[in-house]
């Protein structure tokens, strides 16, 4: 948390990148940051490292990559539309904290970079209090989840051969919590059912890229 910036800005649509939230403008745009992204297109961005504000709304979007969740949040009188993996850990870390938050309220999202993981990492905090995730919880004693509420965690599969892991189960979860807090979602309309938590063991995505990493 000492690393992280403390410059505070209004944004309008919003992604991420290696650790910074970032916002395509023009190039002359007073300190932007221009690089080439992986398609080989020179981009010119600003980069911050806080989003205050309040989720107004939680929708689904088609993109060439799959279904992607965008997060709508009010903030100093604008939108901000923040996209999301649906399996990334920016969309795990602020759909399993909806239960623990007062959605009516503002709430602050700060990201930061952990070099020696190579990840990006998100943090909620609502009237100067950290908001904890209600469905699952890191062991540093045991370095495992701890899963709660029959939270699904990813599953190793067989793809042609390869083996990869599989985050389905855990996005059909995360659809049902929207749907609970956001009613006009286009989500299935599927209750959360909460009961006696439950453990399962974690997954260990390690090779994953960064955004598809389980919060």
């Amino acid at each position: 948390m000492s690393d992280l910036i403390g410059n505070e800005e209004s944004m309008m649509y919003v992604s991420t990148f290696e650790g910074k939230f970032v916002i395509k403008v023009s190039e002359h745009t007073p300190n932007a940051v221009t690089r080439t992204n992986k398609n080989g297109k020179v981009v010119h961005e600003k980069q911050f490292n806080v989003i205050n504000g309040t989720i107004v709304d939680i929708s689904e979007k088609d993109s060439d990559f799959g279904k992607r969740w965008m997060f709508t949040i009010e903030a100093g009188g604008k939108k901000l539309s923040l996209e999301s993996s649906q399996k990334g850990s920016l969309a795990t870390t602020i759909i399993n904290r909806l239960p623990n938050m007062n959605i009516a309220q503002p709430i602050k999202i700060k990201i930061a970079y952990n070099a020696s993981k190579e990840r990006t990492m998100f943090f909620v905090s609502q009237n100067d209090t950290n908001v904890e995730d209600k469905y699952q919880k890191w062991n540093k004693e045991s370095k495992e989840w701890e899963r709660f509420f029959a939270y699904p965690s990813w599953e190793k599969v067989m793809i042609d051969g390869e083996e990869k892991y599989d985050a389905s189960k855990q996005i059909a979860f995360g659809k049902k919590v929207v749907k609970k807090y956001f009613a006009d979602a286009y989500v299935a309309a599927v209750p959360v059912v909460e009961k006696e938590p439950a453990y399962e063991e974690p997954s260990n995505p390690d090779t994953e890229e960064e955004d598809d990493i389980p919060f």
